[in-house]
């Protein structure tokens, strides 16, 4: 910038009439103070003070030390306006391409940046539908339940139904064993026949009493469950010797 700031003395000097010195004189004085400023690294205040400088003397000069400021305060398009328009108003420009290089520079900045917002505005776009699917259709909660707790009822149920299918069979052999027992001639073995059947319908009995017990056992343990996993109550299952308990709890 010092460069600049002197060859623009120069000029102001040679070019300005004295119709014009009193605008001579603010533009140099602006041009100075946001020399002051630049160098501070105040680009904001520079780039004000070079827009009223060349709104009072419009020195192409002054577009490219405001394109200089405006890249420092990271005013991209801004700066790439300035340039052009520097190399647009100037008589003479030495290194007009090194100048034209840097306003490719600065496009391509500009294109890069630009795209950058294209695809962050797509990816807060695909964020916010999948996040409007997700409350739509919500995932399943994860499973935290143990291994007895999600086939105990169903194995209770089969245990259940194995035991009474078992009672069913004695019920099955005793009335045979019976009806033989009618059909024998020899009252020894009618006796013997008789005493198996009661004992196959007393084993009959008994299964089908366990078995529908332990059938309804895995009923009331999968209602409890289900009704624990909407929240109205929780449940626990103890499991010992001979037994098995069910215990739940209402909120």
């Amino acid at each position: 910038m010092p460069r600049v700031f002197v060859i623009f003395a120069l000029l102001l000097s040679v070019w300005a009439s004295p119709a014009h010195a009193d605008d001579r004189d603010k533009a140099l004085k602006l041009f100075e103070d946001s020399d002051r400023a630049y160098k501070a690294g105040k680009f904001e205040e520079a780039a004000t003070l070079l827009k009223e400088a060349y709104g009072i003397y419009p020195e192409p000069l002054l577009l490219y030390n405001l394109g200089r400021a405006q890249e420092g305060l990271g005013d991209t398009r801004g700066a790439v306006e300035s340039y052009e328009r520097y190399l647009k108003d100037a008589k003479q420009i030495k290194d007009r391409g090194a100048i034209e290089r840097r306003i490719e520079t600065l496009k391509a900045q500009i294109a890069k940046q630009e795209e950058d917002k294209r695809r962050h505005q797509e990816d807060e776009e695909r964020r916010r539908r999948e996040e409007e699917e997700r409350r739509r259709n919500p995932p399943p909660p994860n499973d935290t339940r143990s291994p007895l707790e999600v086939y105990g009822p169903w194995a209770t149920l089969g245990a259940g139904a194995l035991v009474t299918v078992t009672g069913i069979y004695f019920g099955i052999h005793a009335s045979n064993l019976h009806d033989d027992a009618l059909a024998t001639p020899i009252q020894r073995d009618a006796a013997e026949l008789q005493k198996s059947a009661e004992r196959s319908a007393t084993t009959a009995n008994v299964l089908l009493v366990a078995g529908a017990a332990i059938m309804a056992g895995g009923v009331v343990w999968k209602i409890v469950q289900l009704e624990s996993d909407d929240g109205t109550q929780s449940a626990q299952v103890t499991v010992g010797p001979g037994q098995v308990a069910f215990q739940w709890s209402f909120p």
